[in-house]
């Protein structure tokens, strides 16, 4: 991988050895996929093409084709199928075509525990091989192969100095796992946004100290929350427009029409907050009823209440809201759901309340031993749906440190506790928290997101 920097190094060696007029010239250096010659599918080979690609763009005074025009030119020549194992001419036509001076190519081959790296540089205008290299070693030294493969090409081009030296002496980190590579390189290739996101985060939970994936990894992110930012201002733009299409609206029709939309925007965006103050007004301040078969707005409104308390997972809040919708709306087709989220809530409830009989046993039957550590009295009160106390206990432990529990799974209790109360803050809080202390275990969790509102 950070063989890609002496590569380019290479090039300008090559490069010093031209004419003058050419030697100002600034290197271009196209690096292709490397052939899995385990006959394998190709997701390391794209991973090594990135590694070095992305080592490259560090050097100064050199120029290094993007993988995606590099693949839009193999499409346009009908050759990204076997990308990785161009013939001679098909390379220098490639290179051309991309006005590339240098063409990195290489093959790797794995057996057991073990891998073989080789590689060659292909100058574009004469298509001679200028430089070559082979090394054996064990798959978590591969970092440390790419290494030796970078020097080794490095000498053979003629290159000497500190520079080389740097890469023969210093130490890499082994690797937990070819996997790690495999899914980084099938990340590479992914071209859905989300599926890439999820490829990086399983390779860093292969190997967290992957130092390619979590840049990545980490430009997504961003570019995504760039994404989402766009999205949200475009749906608050719309939102807005709609409330103003409504305000001062005297057709009941238009009126229900428009307030439904509005209704079902909100609760694709989890914004149940705002969808709750907005329920609200329009039950205090009911909008003209639109004829049969059109639902009424203050109905739709009042059954909002109640879908709001159970995401905010305010059971005593479902439970008031919901008798009021009964007892205003009984004949409403809206009756039967209403009806299962109160019956859901009295179950929690009943639960709640049967935790803080059983609770008191549960904690007299405990060894001593285990109940002088505040996160085994916690999961205690946490089995028996006593929320308040096992955060209390949960945040005590996470302080001082438990026997019997690790700090990542200390906090992936309290994600789970401060869910349950509908603290949606210190969840957030304590799953940035999980995250960086074990990717792992946030991962299994982390989809409890989605289920949070996005306006608190």
């Amino acid at each position: 991988m950070k063989r890609a920097i002496p590569v380019a190094l290479a090039a300008l060696s090559l490069l010093a050895g031209l004419p003058a007029a050419r030697a100002t010239t600034t290197p271009v250096v196209a690096v292709m996929p490397f052939k899995d010659l385990s006959g394998a599918r190709g997701s390391i080979g794209e991973a090594i093409r990135e590694t070095v690609t992305t080592d490259l763009k560090g050097v100064p005074g050199l120029r290094v084709i993007e993988r995606g025009d590099l693949d839009q030119v193999l499409a346009e020549q009908n050759l990204q199928a076997r990308k990785a194992d161009l013939d001679p001419l098909s390379t220098v036509k490639v290179g051309k075509l991309l006005g590339a001076s240098l063409i990195v190519a290489g093959a790797y081959q794995r057996a057991a525990s073990s891998v073989r790296l080789t590689a060659r540089f292909v100058r574009v205008e004469t298509g001679e091989i200028v430089g070559t290299a082979k090394v054996d070693g064990r798959a978590a030294d591969f970092l440390s192969l790419q290494d030796k493969v970078t020097v080794q090409l490095l000498r053979s081009a003629g290159l000497r100095g500190e520079r080389v030296q740097l890469f023969a002496k210093r130490v890499r980190p082994k690797l937990k796992s070819l996997k790690t590579i495999e899914l980084y390189g099938d990340a590479v290739v992914e071209k859905d946004d989300k599926k890439k996101e999820d490829l990086l985060k399983l390779a860093l939970n292969e190997d967290p100290g992957f130092v390619y994936a979590s840049r990545d990894l980490d430009e997504l992110e961003k570019r995504l929350k760039r994404y989402d930012t766009a999205y949200q201002r475009e749906t608050d733009r719309q939102l807005q427009a709609l409330l103003s299409s409504v305000h001062g609206e005297k057709d009941p029709q238009k009126l229900m029409m428009g307030y439904s939309q509005i209704f079902g925007k909100l609760q694709m965006q989890r914004r149940w907050y705002t969808l709750e103050r907005l329920s609200r007004e329009v039950v205090a301040h009911p909008p003209p009823k639109a004829p049969p078969p059109f639902p009424d707005i203050a109905e739709m409104a009042q059954m909002n209440l109640v879908t709001c308390a159970q995401m905010r997972r305010n059971d005593d809040a479902v439970l008031r809201e919901g008798e009021k919708f009964l007892a205003k709306y009984p004949t409403s087709n809206f009756f039967g759901s209403v009806r299962a989220q109160m019956d859901a809530a009295i179950e929690r409830k009943r639960a709640v309340e049967e935790g803080k009989q059983k609770v008191a046993q549960d904690l007299s039957q405990m060894e001593p031993s285990h109940r002088a550590d505040p996160c085994m009295v916690a999961q205690k009160y946490n089995e028996n749906k006593q929320a308040a106390e096992a955060r209390h206990l949960f945040e005590q432990c996470l302080a001082t440190g438990s026997r019997f529990f690790t700090r990542p799974v200390t906090l992936e209790l309290l994600v789970t506790v401060t869910l349950a109360q509908g603290d949606f803050p210190a969840t957030r809080r304590y799953l940035d928290q999980l995250k960086a202390a074990d990717p792992k275990i946030w991962k299994s969790i982390s989809a409890v997101a989605v289920t949070m509102p996005t306006d608190q």
